[in-house]
């Protein structure tokens, strides 16, 4: 295994054929036929006979002895590959969605005091906390967020007054000042979420296993997938409702009743100018963030409940592990796609503003993802720039 991967040479495996108990089998299977000179792998960037790359990599396919076959199948190594780089993509995801809610209070001229760390140490999270902590770094620079102390002042008092109206919200919407309190579900389900799949990673999952100091055989299950496919499920529930939280952050700052800006973000035209009237600005491109929101909620549903018997009801209760890890990766492919199409949503917006009194942060992002798009100036088509906004959010470490 380890010179397949010194000579790239990657065995092709199905997606889908496996329940998680007896582990991966199917999945796994392929990878062993592999080892033994069968089957097809990725050599060269093409699919070919595996023997073929085997006989150019001068490499011998193994002969299995007694039990190695069944060892290298029975476990829950797809599942939990699969697992681990999205808890990896996740990570980043919540520092996103975090800085996407910064810009926003940001834009919208919010009020920063929902994210002091002394309101989140009341409450008491440490998911929340880390959360608040982040957007409260961004927005400390920002001439644009208002001090509560300074709001207050603005506010004025009712003066022995029963009423008194102001321009001013005295606290933002729950979409903006509940952030923390959302985003911070996720982070702390990565906590936990993450010591389960070490564990899983750093267990023996055969069966049966041998105990080769008094010979003793145990006929048992670890190759159950419990763990991995509970973790995913969860990290799905939580990643839907930072989406979710996105979806109506979005609404925010394009939606012109709330922006203090223009209808869909669109440009500033003059009264003879052809243009005006007729342009969408980013109106599809709510649209498309409502409805990948919408996937995205539909794949958080639990996989591991729906276990179905198989195998002559010898494994009459499954986990499901695998196909939990692979709507979780369904999940963040779709949440790249929704947060990149939001992220030019926030340039724009902050290119109609000016960009002076933003935060340093907000500013270096929009730096760096305007290298490579542009201002909408009038309608045209976005779906290259998306796909190079989430190409470039896989890779960057700027979050």
């Amino acid at each position: 295994m380890k010179n397949l991967l010194n000579h790239d040479i990657v065995p092709c495996i199905p997606e889908i054929g496996s329940v998680g108990a007896s582990g991966d089998l199917t999945p796994l299977s392929y990878i062993a036929a592999v080892l033994m000179g069968q089957r097809k792998v990725i050599y060269k960037n093409k699919i070919t006979d595996t023997k073929t790359a085997l006989e150019k990599e001068k490499l011998t396919p193994l002969k299995l002895k007694s039990k190695e076959g069944l060892a290298l199948m029975n476990g829950t190594s797809v599942m939990t590959a699969i697992a681990s780089i999205a808890w990896m993509d996740l990570k980043k995801l919540s520092n996103i969605s975090d800085f996407i809610t910064a810009v926003t209070v940001e834009i919208i001229n919010g009020n920063e005091i929902p994210f002091r760390e002394k309101v989140s140490l009341i409450k008491n999270h440490i998911g929340q906390i880390e959360s608040a902590q982040y957007i409260f770094n961004i927005l400390k620079n920002s001439k644009r967020v208002y001090k509560y102390e300074n709001l207050l002042n603005i506010i004025g008092t009712i003066q022995g007054n029963n009423f008194k109206k102001n321009d001013r919200r005295i606290q933002d919407r729950y979409s903006v000042r509940c952030a923390p309190q959302i985003n911070g579900v996720l982070r702390d389900t990565l906590k936990f979420s993450k010591t389960w799949i070490e564990n899983e990673i750093n267990s023996a999952n055969d069966n049966p296993l041998i105990d080769p100091d008094d010979k003793t055989v145990y006929n048992s299950g670890n190759f159950y997938g419990g763990h991995i496919s509970c973790a995913c499920d969860y990290l799905r529930v939580a990643l839907a409702n930072i989406i979710d939280l996105s979806d109506k952050q979005s609404a925010l700052i394009i939606d012109g009743k709330f922006n203090n800006l223009t209808e869909n973000l669109i440009p500033e035209f003059k009264d003879d100018s052809p243009l005006k009237g007729i342009q969408h600005g980013f109106k599809a491109a709510q649209i498309s963030i409502s409805a990948i929101c919408s996937e995205i909620q539909y794949l958080s549903n639990p996989i591991s409940i729906h276990s179905r018997p198989t195998e002559s009801l010898n494994q009459d209760k499954v986990s499901l592990g695998t196909i939990s890890a692979r709507k979780l990766r369904d999940s963040i492919d779709l949440a790249y796609l929704q947060f990149s199409i939001h992220l030019l949503a926030v340039l724009q917006a902050m290119d109609l503003i000016g960009l002076n009194d933003f935060s340093n942060f907000s500013k270096n992002v929009h730096l760096e993802i305007r290298k490579f798009t542009k201002f909408l100036d009038k309608d045209r088509p976005m779906d290259e720039e998306i796909i190079k906004v989430r190409d470039f959010l896989k890779k960057t470490d700027i979050f």
